[in-house]
């Protein structure tokens, strides 16, 4: 006897189309069924087999029934089934035909005629019916491409429930592509593994699909795998794949794998196309790589492609990154002589390259340049010039230029008015940081951390704690959690006014932050106490530093040093900067500054002038300070001679002494009783083009008041009133006492 999918596969070769009352119907396409009233010996969810074995099997009991009803009671089911000829040159029909090569002829449905059977209306319109959904399916399909990968998973389902209806490449390739552009990388790479199921083999469109698929999903790994695939399936990867595949590495931040695609394009002798080496600059711009996008630029022409827009404004970007700002500007120069027209994005990146190199001058003639090109300067482009004037403490242009904007019209974003308190802030103007402050929320920008966060900076530098820590304060009742940086700017601010307490305070209650920015609160405290002359609360946060998981630096010991040397305790101050190469910290001019300060206010000019020249032994340079300071140390010790070779040692050492040198060492001669010397580095201060103060004439006058030389005293007194100097009390006192001495 034959079997049941014997019976059923000669049903359908002969042209019948089998439909079940439950739901089940019967195809060229077999699916899952669950047969109810079936008394067959088919098994519940049998899977039925393709078109070409059913037909295969049929070849043994190949046999004609005169009618419907003969067909069903020699199939032996219960099921309420349905046949339905399929007219010859019907889509089910020729699927048949296809799968048995061609070969099958469908032979007559009764001994009694001949020739062809004429289906009956009924026939004919369920014919129609399939026709029609199979339309409808492929307009679906079309509809789908623009992304709505939802509508294409549809159109497929429904393609694969048509009787006798294989899903062709096209329809795959079409559905894959809906999924990608839908963002449904996922579901893109289950159609390509679903193909070889449904007798569609992948070809090029479907895996080039796929690779952009994965590209716009931002899964470059799947991207390089597939593209890395294609060639094991007997498919050679074309320029689309390969663009495909480098889109991907570009948007993953893979600038190396990138470039590595291209190169093995071109040494597969697969061309390159604009839109390829405008993704591998793309990919070098976001990583930094200024050099390669460059020389990608210049390469395009070796390969026959002249650049664009795109790939100028890429690579100047590049530049923007890397601080180049004279490289940005020649690619812009080449764009002229190359006949390519810049746009507003070109100029804005250009820009953006000058701020990054700190060439605001050259930032805002790009901006005015851009009317007269004949186009309009854009938000980002007045954000761009407004960043590179902030960082140049610029502060009254930025202003300008944020006015201008409004003027125009244009809307200022949260960067822009960030850009703009950050330059006030580096220029210390803190009233007009609050002012733009209070403005953001008239105009729809509620600020943001940053926001606040600047203008307590702004606070800071214009030497203004409370207000830097009244607006911390309120940061919570607008909605807002200050951050560390907050924090650190708060407590940086009462360290400028040596408000130690309040800065240990802010210290203990900043938030959990990362260990830089933990570092930077307890610099900051520490040089709160030593302004505040706190020397043990210094210390005390100094060794708490690495009892919390926190490496000490320089600059904390620079201003623990500091602290020291505020209250007179150079030997904690030079103990300090010995300690520091115990802990692998080199002491830079400022800690030996500190520790020279140190001594000198502790009566210990040998000791002054000891780490004096000792720095070059380490490999420091003394600097202007350093001298001021061991001259200083040396007149604090009545030590005229030391201080004036020091002052020597400055200018052999190519440094000018300033005003508190030469201060420093007329003091020194003074106390010496040397007025011939005192008075000789007054005229050496006229010559050397600084303007002695009311320090300078008084300690000159002072030193001829105690060599008895009130002459010359009166003399000099003369010369200070001449210069516009105004002689104190003090001066006047030790002239008189001289003169009435001396007669």
């Amino acid at each position: 006897m034959p079997t049941w999918l014997e019976r059923l596969a000669t049903a359908l070769v002969l042209g019948w189309s089998v439909h079940g009352g439950d739901g089940f119907t019967g195809s060229t396409d077999f699916h899952v069924s669950n047969r109810q009233s079936s008394h067959d010996v088919m098994p519940p969810r049998d899977t039925c087999v393709t078109s070409r074995r059913a037909h295969r099997a049929s070849r043994v009991y190949r046999r004609t029934r005169a009618n419907g009803r003969a067909v069903r009671r020699w199939l032996k089911t219960g099921m309420p089934f349905e046949l339905r000829a399929l007219p010859p040159g019907s889509d089910a029909a020729n699927n048949i035909a296809r799968a048995d090569g061609g070969n099958s002829k469908r032979p007559p449905l009764s001994n009694s005629r001949s020739g062809p059977s004429r289906p009956s209306r009924r026939r004919q319109g369920a014919v129609e019916a399939g026709t029609k959904s199979l339309t409808e399916m492929k307009k679906m399909l079309y509809d789908s491409r623009s992304g709505d990968w939802r509508k294409a998973l549809r159109a497929v389902d429904g393609m694969k429930k048509l009787p006798g209806w294989l899903i062709d490449q096209k329809s795959y390739c079409m559905a894959i592509t809906a999924c990608g552009r839908g963002g449904q990388w996922e579901q893109a790479v289950r159609l390509l593994r679903e193909m070889p199921t449904e007798g569609a083999a992948p070809d090029l469109s479907a895996y080039s699909a796929v690779i952009d698929a994965c590209a716009k999903g931002g899964q470059w790994k799947m991207a390089v795998f597939f593209l890395m695939e294609m060639p094991t399936k007997g498919i050679a990867p074309d320029a689309r794949s390969y663009g495909a595949a480098i889109n991907a590495c570009a948007r993953g931040g893979r600038w190396k794998i990138a470039l590595d695609l291209l190169r093995e394009m071109l040494a597969r002798d697969v061309t390159p196309n604009v839109i390829i080496y405008n993704s591998a600059i793309n990919s070098c711009a976001k990583a930094g790589q200024w050099e390669i996008a460059v020389s990608l630029v210049k390469e395009m022409a070796t390969v026959g492609l002249a650049p664009d827009v795109i790939s100028y404004s890429s690579a100047i970007s590049a530049c923007g990154r890397g601080g180049r700002w004279e490289e940005a500007l020649e690619l812009l120069e080449d764009m002229r002589i190359s006949g390519v027209a810049p746009d507003v994005i070109t100029y804005s990146s250009a820009i953006a390259a000058c701020a990054n190199g700190g060439r605001w001058k050259e930032a805002v003639s790009l901006l005015r340049k851009i009317p007269t090109v004949g186009l309009t300067p854009n938000v980002i482009s007045y954000s761009s010039v407004i960043t590179a004037c902030a960082k140049e403490g610029q502060w009254k242009i930025a202003l300008d230029l944020l006015r201008e904007m409004q003027a125009m019209r244009f809307t200022p974003n949260i960067i822009t008015y960030n850009a703009a308190i950050d330059a006030c802030a580096k220029g210390g103007r803190w009233k007009e940081a609050i002012d733009l402050l209070r403005e953001m929320p008239t105009v729809g920008l509620p600020p943001d951390v940053v926001s606040y966060s600047s203008v307590i900076d702004a606070c800071s530098k214009g030497d203004r704690w409370k207000e830097a820590i009244d607006i911390l304060r309120e940061m919570p009742t607008v909605g807002l959690s200050p951050n560390a940086i907050s924090y650190n700017s708060a407590i940086d601010a009462c360290a400028k006014g040596g408000q130690w307490k309040e800065a240990k305070g802010l210290l203990r209650e900043m938030p959990t932050a990362s260990v830089t920015q933990r570092v930077i609160g307890y610099n900051s405290a520490i040089a709160a106490c030593a302004k505040g002359e706190q020397w043990r609360e210094a210390l005390a946060l100094l060794r708490e530093m690495p009892t919390v998981g926190l490496h000490t630096t320089v600059f904390s010991y620079s201003s623990a040093i500091d602290a020291c040397g505020k209250r007179n305790l150079w030997n904690e101050a030079k103990e300090l900067l010995r300690e520091m190469t115990t802990v692998g910290l080199a002491p830079n001019e400022v800690c030996y500054n500190s520790a020279i300060d140190a001594c000198g206010r502790g009566d210990q000019w040998e000791e002054a002038v000891d780490l004096l020249r000792e720095m070059p032994t380490v490999g420091l340079s003394p600097d202007v300070f350093s001298y001021s300071s061991a001259i200083a140390a040396c007149a604090k010790g009545d030590q005229w001679k030391e201080a004036l070779a020091v002052l020597k040692e400055m200018s052999a050492a190519g440094l000018a002494p300033d005003l508190i040198c030469y201060n420093s060492a007329i003091d020194a001669c003074s106390k010496g009783g040397r007025w011939k010397m005192a008075v000789a580095l007054l005229g050496e201060m006229r010559a050397a083009g600084l303007t002695p103060n009311i320090i300078s004439y008084s300690s000159a006058i002072d030193a001829c008041v105690r060599g008895g030389r009130w002459k010359e005293g009166i003399a000099l007194l003369e010369e200070m009133r001449g210069s516009g100097v105004v002689p104190d009390a003090i001066t006047y006192h030790a002239l008189m006492v001289t003169c009435a001495k001396y007669g």
